[in-house]
C-alpha cells in the first residue's frame, strides 16, 4: 500500500511537471523534474522494503540494481535540465553527462537481470543483436529520418544500444521463464512478471527517447506536444520499472 501511495503522489507531481515544463524551461521546472525523479526512486525503495520476497537473495540484488539505475536516471534528468538553463558553450558538457548517467542506469538494469535470471550465452547474444537494430537504423538512416546528430552520433548510438538492451533482456528473460523446466534450470524462483515489466518499461523508455531524439536532433525543440509526449512515456517507464519490484516472488 505504501508503495502505491508514493507512486500515486509521484504521478500527480508528474502531471504538474508536464504542465509546467510545456510553459517554460526554468528553475522551478527543474525542481519539479528533480522531485519526480525522487518519487520514482522512493517508489522502488518502498517496493523493495515492503515486499518480503524482495528482501532475500537474489531478489535483493535485482532490487538494488533497479534502485541504483533509477538514481542514475535522476542524475540524467538533472544534467539535461541544467543544460536548458546553462550558457550555450556549456550545452555539450551537460548533454554528455545526461547521456552518460542514463546509460549507466540502463547498464544497472541489464546487469541486475543478467545476474539474477542468467538467461544463457545464446540468449544474451540474441539480446545484443536485437539491441543493435534501432540504434543502427537511427545512425545510418539519420539523413532520411531528418535527424542531425552532429558530434553526438556515436554517443547517441551507444546510449541507444544500452536502452534497447534493457528492453531486449527484459522480454527475453520473461519468455525464458515460461519454458518447461525454467524454474529448475534457474538458480532462483523465477518472478516471471518482473522481467516483463522491465521490458515494458524499457519499451516506454525507448518511445520517450525517440521523441527526445526528434526534439534535440530533429528540430522539434519548440514543440510542446513533443516535450509532453516525451515526459509521459519517460515517467511511465521509470515508474513501471520501479513498480516491477512488487512482482518479485
Amino acid at each position: 500500500m505504501l508503495t502505491l501511495v508514493i507512486a500515486a503522489g509521484g504521478v500527480a507531481l508528474v502531471v504538474v511537471n508536464i504542465f509546467r515544463r510545456v510553459r517554460a524551461a526554468d528553475f522551478p521546472a527543474l525542481m519539479l523534474k528533480t522531485g519526480c525523479g525522487v518519487m520514482f526512486i522512493l517508489t522502488a525503495a518502498a517496493a523493495l522494503v515492503t515486499t518480503r520476497e524482495a528482501l532475500s537473495m537474489p531478489n535483493l540484488l535485482l532490487g538494488m540494481t533497479v534502485v541504483l539505475g533509477l538514481f542514475f536516471g535522476l542524475l540524467g534528468d538533472v544534467w539535461l535540465g541544467v543544460k536548458e538553463l546553462a550558457r550555450p558553450e556549456h550545452y555539450d558538457g551537460y548533454f554528455k553527462a545526461g547521456f552518460g548517467s542514463f546509460g549507466l542506469g540502463h547498464l544497472c538494469f541489464v546487469a541486475g537481470m543478467l545476474l539474477v535470471y542468467r538467461p544463457g550465452w545464446l540468449s544474451i547474444a540474441g539480446s545484443v543483436l536485437l539491441a543493435t537494430i534501432i540504434p543502427a537504423v537511427l545512425v545510418f538512416g539519420a539523413k532520411w529520418l531528418r535527424l542531425d546528430f552532429g558530434d553526438f552520433k556515436w554517443i547517441a548510438a551507444g546510449y541507444g544500444f544500452l536502452l534497447c538492451w534493457t528492453t531486449a533482456v527484459g522480454f527475453i528473460s520473461a519468455y525464458l521463464g515460461t519454458q518447461p523446466g525454467a524454474i529448475a534450470a534457474y538458480s532462483c524462483c523465477y518472478p516471471i512478471l518482473q522481467p516483463e515489466l522491465m521490458g515494458i518499461g524499457g519499451a516506454a523508455f525507448l518511445v520517450s527517447d525517440l521523441i527526445l531524439a526528434a526534439v534535440y536532433f530533429g528540430g522539434l525543440n519548440d514543440s510542446r506536444w513533443a516535450h509532453a509526449g516525451c515526459y509521459i512515456f519517460y515517467y511511465g517507464a521509470q515508474f513501471t520499472i520501479a513498480l516491477s519490484l512488487l512482482a518479485l516472488v
